[in-house]
């Protein structure tokens, strides 16, 4: 009998089966760990998807922006909304905006806003087909550095669920809601197409905020009696209307510049709020090469916005026939 114990291999011991379970070669590990890597994985598979989603939404947002162009110089006022290209830019946009939405569940805005931005350079290389607006070489660098920041500040950044938010954020941002509305509508009997841009991009900002910050307290199918989902709808509307009137007043050639203008307060605003209210975190080590890169994204961007305008362009009675 000895001896068949003794062939049969050590025992675990009490103290290593309360500590976790035997694998058939002996090897043990704490209880819950092949859960714990599974959840893990499921988390990584997550973030993969998050950071597809955000890159086709800019895809989608750079193409809504051209179209827009074309729709804003058909029309003046209110009446550019109506014009069909307008409101094909606004579907591309719509779609863009819902993906990007699914992305902050996984991703902090500081990813998620600077890959956005790229959006910019879809428009760029997009208004070389369809308005004839020839990039210079600085241009094409401006896209490459704000490729290489995203690329940054997707490894530095921590992926996951945010925090749930402050119970005061709901209630500033309504305020805020509350300012871009009347601004929105004063922006509409004066001409300033850059000023327009910034008030869109402090609309869409809050409402990138509001959709991180509904994210961190209720599940998807909870999500209409947030108060915060309401608050994402409504930022995107004063978002879309401000804009409207950039794009209009700026024109096709300047529709470059106020997007840039746009992108440079939706990068730094949500990556801000991000960290210091809904609990966004970066790598250890990783802080000094995270700010570098954001403030490389923001200088790449408005580079962009001085340099991508230059050019000539076929009028656009001649972009029917494209």
């Amino acid at each position: 009998m000895l001896a068949d114990r003794d062939r049969a291999g050590p025992r675990a011991s009490p103290d290593t089966r309360r500590q976790g379970r035997e694998t058939p070669g002996g090897r043990s590990f704490p209880d819950g760990l092949p859960g714990a890597v599974r959840g893990a994985r499921i988390c990584l598979v997550a973030i993969v998807l998050a950071l597809v989603w955000v890159l086709l939404a800019a895809v989608l947002e750079g193409a809504g922006t051209t179209s827009q162009a074309i729709g804003a110089a058909r029309a003046h006022g209110r009446n550019v909304m109506l014009q069909p290209g307008y409101l094909l830019g606004w579907l591309f946009d719509a779609a863009g905006w819902l993906l990007s939405v699914i992305a902050m569940r996984h991703l902090p805005l500081m990813v998620v806003q600077p890959i956005l931005a790229m959006s910019l350079a879809v428009t760029v290389l997009l208004n070389i087909r369809v308005l004839s607006i020839r990039p210079s070489a600085r241009v094409m660098t401006s896209i490459a550095a704000v490729i290489c920041a995203v690329t940054v500040l997707a490894i530095s950044a921590v992926g996951g669920r945010p925090a749930a938010p402050p119970s005061w954020l709901v209630y500033a941002i309504v305020v805020c809601l509350g300012i871009l509305v009347l601004v929105t509508g004063w922006l509409y009997t004066i001409r300033r197409p850059v000023l327009s841009a910034v008030v869109s991009g402090l609309a869409y900002s809050l409402s990138a905020v509001s959709a991180r910050g509904v994210h961190g307290k209720a599940e998807w199918e909870s999500m209409l009696t947030e108060p915060l989902a309401w608050m994402v709808l409504g930022m995107s509307v004063v978002g879309a209307v401000s804009y409207a009137r950039a794009v209009e007043v700026a024109g096709p050639k300047g529709v470059t510049t106020v997007t840039a203008w746009l992108w440079v307060v939706e990068i730094v605003v949500p990556s801000v709020i991000g960290v210091l209210v809904l609990g966004d975190r970066i790598r250890p080590g990783w802080d000094i090469p995270a700010v570098a890169a954001l403030a490389l994204a923001v200088g790449a961007t408005t580079l962009l916005s001085a340099t991508a305008g230059a050019g000539t362009s076929r009028p656009l009675r001649d972009v029917d026939a494209v």
